[in-house]
């Protein structure tokens, strides 16, 4: 019994992290239409924030959108999409196929079927619900400027692509978020 409760723990510990994610700030955010911008600071405490790396962070729901695009302009982004059960789905930025200079990325749902069109890096989800993080690395140092970057993020579902984006960045950065989080 000790044995089938620690591989339980084990196992449903980052799904049960990433749902808490998603209900702690559904009432602040919406999945696919906002997400959070902020540094991290006395209100909003990270588990490896730093105060001088601006966030943002939400949350996605395939289910209801489809595959969704994220275009990251030409900048200092590291960003990572993960699956419900905290797996990584892709890398973007810096760290990802487009090296800083700009991109699109492609998060398809589950069994996606339908025509995956060219100039995207694609990741495919093995869940319906995603999590994502960017930092905007500021090499002047000035937060602000590298808070502001993260408006410069397009996200849309594929089905919407040619048409006016919708998702916005809330700056959370001084709404104390700690018991909302």
């Amino acid at each position: 019994d000790l044995n089938r409760a620690i591989e339980a723990y084990k196992f449903f510990y980052p799904t049960i992290s990433t749902e808490s994610l998603f209900q702690d700030l559904s009432g602040v955010l919406k999945p696919n239409q906002s997400a959070a911008k902020f540094h991290a600071g006395p209100q909003i405490q990270l588990l490896t924030g730093n105060g001088d790396t601006p966030y943002g962070s939400g949350g996605l729901d395939l289910k209801a959108s489809g595959p969704i695009v994220f275009e990251l302009p030409p900048g200092n982004f590291i960003g990572f999409a993960n699956d419900h059960n905290f797996r990584w789905v892709l890398d973007m930025g810096l760290n990802g196929p487009d090296k800083g200079q700009g991109g699109k990325y492609l998060i398809l749902p589950p069994d996606y079927q339908g025509d995956v069109p060219t100039g995207y890096n694609v990741g495919r989800s093995d869940s319906w619900k995603v999590f994502f993080a960017i930092r905007s690395l500021s090499p002047e140092g000035n937060l602000t400027q590298a808070l502001d970057a993260l408006d410069g993020i397009k996200v849309y579902p594929l089905a919407k692509a040619g048409e006016p984006v919708t998702f916005q960045f809330v700056d959370v950065t001084n709404e104390s978020l700690l018991n909302k989080l």
